[in-house]
């Protein structure tokens, strides 16, 4: 978080911050589920971290006979992307699917948009997606236009109005 210059991480099933220059640390979250997945960005004005997971209760995975990136996107296992206060630690799930979601972001200027990736073999999915953070406006960037086409590397221009990616 650059303004605040906290820096945000997980150890031990919970979620700390420490300040860059002081070296003060809080706890943040604490009783989190298990499989977080990727995650704890920081929205633009350093009230919400925002990442993805695996939800209770999901078979384990990557099995032993097969632990390829096929595999994984086809498991569909179930999955949410979630934010945290981070003021109280409140966490609120805000998007289900079964779909492998990763690569959470935030809009460097819209501290509400979050942009994510449905992760997999890129040539069979459609990528990038946005979303509010309160679950409304999900929204699709980029569909795919052929056969083996694939979006991917996505990030924010730094004036938050460009989503840029790779096309192949």
């Amino acid at each position: 978080a650059r303004k605040s210059r906290q820096v945000f991480y997980v150890r031990d099933g919970a979620i700390y911050s420490t300040h860059l220059d002081t070296k003060a640390t809080r706890v943040v979250a604490t009783d989190l589920p298990p499989r977080l997945g990727s995650g704890l960005a920081v929205n633009a004005d350093e009230t919400l971290l925002a990442g993805s997971l695996v939800e209770a209760g999901a078979p384990p995975f990557p099995p032993r006979r097969d632990p390829s990136l096929e595999a994984r996107w086809a498991a569909k296992l179930p999955m949410a992307l979630y934010t945290i206060d981070i003021a109280s630690g409140a966490m609120k799930n805000i998007y289900r699917s079964t779909d492998w979601l990763n690569h959470v972001k935030f809009s460097p200027t819209d501290p509400g948009l979050i942009m994510f990736g449905h992760e997999g073999p890129w040539h069979k999915l459609d990528r990038i997606w946005t979303i509010r953070t309160d679950g409304s406006g999900l929204t699709k960037q980029h569909t795919r236009q052929m056969d083996m086409e694939i979006a991917g590397h996505e990030f924010f221009s730094p004036d938050g109005r460009t989503i840029w990616y790779d096309l192949q």
